[in-house]
């Protein structure tokens, strides 16, 4: 980060630098998931400083918690993050399709890829 750049800039410059923020979000801005690096690189300003003012906040009352849906909604971030999870399970799905697998494996990989999908957290 140079020393005119503030903090929200530097994290959505780095979520946005690449691809990579979005399937290694740990590697660009920390612990918050996919969810957060594409919120912070769709969001303005204010949603940025929002989004990074409440991370990891325990104790949200209800009007901020809403604010902060409110940006992970309405600039998409939530719904981009569900297509990719859909393509990433279709993909693994199609692979595991044209792999020259035996039976069993292919069933037990097939399993693990929806056990993976089918997780709530």
């Amino acid at each position: 980060m140079s020393r005119r750049q503030s903090p929200v800039t530097a994290v959505h410059d780095d979520a946005s630098s690449s691809m990579s923020a979005l399937l290694w979000p740990a590697r660009s801005v920390g612990s918050g998931g996919a969810l957060l690096a594409c919120a912070l690189r769709r969001a303005d300003r204010a949603g940025q400083e929002l989004l990074l003012r409440t991370r990891g906040a325990a104790d949200l009352n209800a009007h901020t918690a809403a604010r902060v849906q409110g940006v992970l909604e309405d600039r998409g971030a939530r719904q981009a993050v569900e297509d990719l999870i859909q393509e990433r399970h279709h993909q693994a799905l199609e692979r595991l399709n044209h792999a020259h697998l035996p039976a069993t494996a292919a069933f037990a990989l097939r399993d693990l890829i929806q056990a993976v999908h089918n997780r709530t957290a």
